[in-house]
């Protein structure tokens, strides 16, 4: 018969569950009751402002400020390639930045003030102009080529450099000009002139559109008329 000290009835899980169970109340950190522990409160809402709200405001400033100078940055660059595009010995680079460079153009008239004022721009106009000149000197243009010749008409139309722009157009407007290209020619010249005389409050005095005007206002074409009864009277 054996004998048994105190504690040989206690089972091995017993003896593990005595010598690491921690009474309930000292189940906090550091051994602390849970009772002295500082209550935890939510954050508020001032709080995540200062911690996320804030921060990220500053960091999309900074982001549209670097947004802003990089597109204005670009958008200088932008143009001056494509006026250099336009001179490409590649028909098809060049036809390509041509259409870009009056897209480009459109645009920066739309934002006003706020554009880059590339339609007083002469390296603009130039470009566009020689354009367009070369596609009038096709004597015999098939249909993609007067398609082409009208767009370039409406770009150039967007142009505030006279001295470029009236010239190439009233070659545009000659007798034996397809009946379209004419009329888009005076419809440009009806709005160069309609903003050099509204806008700037400075009508274009060059006796070469005057002589040709005058002449297309004795045509038998309604149309071409009234076009040229509008210019005159700008």
């Amino acid at each position: 018969m054996s004998t048994q000290t105190p504690g040989d009835d206690q089972n091995p899980e017993s003896l593990y569950k005595d010598r690491w169970t921690v009474p309930h109340e000292e189940n906090g950190p550091g051994g602390l009751p849970d009772s002295a522990l500082p209550e935890v409160q939510p954050p508020s809402a001032g709080f995540i402002v200062q911690l996320f709200v804030v921060p990220a405001v500053i960091v999309l400033i900074i982001v549209a400020v670097y947004v802003l100078f990089g597109r204005l940055a670009s958008g200088e660059a932008d143009w001056r390639q494509l006026v250099t595009d336009v001179k490409s010995e590649n028909s098809h680079v060049r036809w390509r930045s041509a259409l870009t460079l009056a897209q480009v153009l459109q645009d920066d008239a739309l934002r006003k003030e706020k554009g880059q004022q590339l339609a007083s721009t002469p390296e603009v106009a130039t470009a566009l102009t020689d354009v367009l000149s070369d596609l009038l000197k096709k004597t015999t243009p098939n249909e993609e080529e007067l398609q082409q010749t009208d767009y370039m008409l409406k770009a150039v139309g967007l142009v505030d450099v006279p001295e470029s722009a009236v010239p190439v157009l009233l070659t545009a407007t000659e007798g034996s000009r397809d009946r379209e290209i004419r009329k888009q020619a005076l419809n440009s010249l009806a709005v160069i002139c309609g903003r050099a005389f509204v806008d700037r409050k400075k009508p274009i005095n060059m006796s070469e559109l005057t002589n040709r005007i005058i002449e297309i206002s004795k045509e038998s074409e309604t149309l071409f008329r009234h076009q040229a009864a509008f210019i005159l009277g700008t």
